[in-house]
C-alpha cells in the first residue's frame, strides 16, 4: 500500500508574542507572520546552527521583507556569523534612510567597536555595546520593555554605552526593511551567515533569552 508523504515545513505553534520568524534554512519564508522575504542578490545556503542550512549573504546579497510595524515593546533576535572584519557598518536587520534608522548592526565607525541599536531619528541615539567575537556564531538579542533598551550577546546582557544623543524607545519598520544589508547602502552588509531571525512584540526575559541560546546550541523553532 502506498503512503502519501507530507512535504513542506513542519507544523509550527508560535510562542506567544512572536510576530515573525525567518528560519532561512533553505528558503525565505516567514513561519509566523507570512511576510516572506524576497532575495536581492545571489543567496546561497550552507550548514549553520542546528545542523540545518543557513543563509549566506555576501557581495551585498540581502533579503527584503515588507513589514508594517511600530513597536514600543519588542525583541529582535538572530544568529549571525561574519566571514571577515567589519569595515564601517554591517547591517543585521534594518529599515533605514539617510537620516532615519531602525534596526541593529555592527558599527566600526571611528573609535566605536560596538553592536548598535539604531532606533534613531536624524542620526541621534545610537546605543552601543562590545560586539564580541563576531566571526563565530553568536546570538544577538535586542529588547525594549517600553522604557529600557537592552542588548544580549549569547544570553549575556551587555553594558549600555551611549555613543551620542538619546534613543527613541520604539522601532519602526515599513516596506523595504532588509535582512543582511542596509536599505540605502549596498556596502553596509554582514558578509556572512544569518539564521533564525525573529521579531517579538514584547521584551523577552533573561530566562527566555537563555532558553533560545541553550548553552550555545541554540533552540530550533
Amino acid at each position: 500500500m502506498l503512503r502519501r508523504r507530507m512535504m513542506g515545513k513542519k507544523k509550527f505553534n508560535a510562542p506567544g508574542g512572536l510576530l515573525h520568524l525567518w528560519r532561512l534554512d533553505g528558503d525565505l519564508l516567514d513561519a509566523v507572520g507570512g511576510v516572506n522575504g524576497t532575495a536581492d542578490g545571489a543567496i546561497t545556503y550552507e550548514t549553520g546552527k542546528f545542523n540545518k542550512k543557513c543563509a549566506k549573504l555576501v557581495n551585498s546579497a540581502n533579503i527584503v521583507v515588507n513589514l508594517d510595524h511600530t513597536l514600543n515593546k519588542y525583541t529582535i533576535q538572530a544568529w549571525v556569523k561574519c566571514l571577515s572584519l567589519v569595515d564601517g557598518s554591517a547591517i543585521i536587520f534594518s529599515r533605514t534612510t539617510s537620516v532615519n534608522t531602525y534596526g541593529f548592526y555592527f558599527d566600526m565607525y571611528g573609535s566605536r567597536n560596538a553592536i548598535a541599536l539604531g532606533a534613531t531619528e536624524n542620526n541621534n541615539g545610537q546605543i552601543g555595546w562590545n560586539w564580541g567575537t563576531y566571526t563565530n556564531w553568536q546570538l544577538y538579542t535586542f529588547t525594549c520593555d517600553g522604557s529600557t533598551a537592552r542588548c544580549y550577546i549569547n544570553g549575556v546582557e551587555q553594558s549600555v554605552k551611549f555613543t551620542y544623543g538619546s534613543y527613541n524607545r520604539y522601532l519602526k519598520f515599513r516596506s523595504n526593511t532588509r535582512i543582511g544589508r542596509d536599505t540605502y547602502s549596498a556596502s553596509r552588509n554582514i558578509n556572512g551567515y544569518i539564521q533564525q531571525v525573529m521579531i517579538w512584540d514584547k521584551a523577552l526575559s533573561q530566562a527566555e533569552i537563555n532558553k533560545y541560546y541553550n548553552n550555545g546550541n541554540g533552540l530550533e523553532l
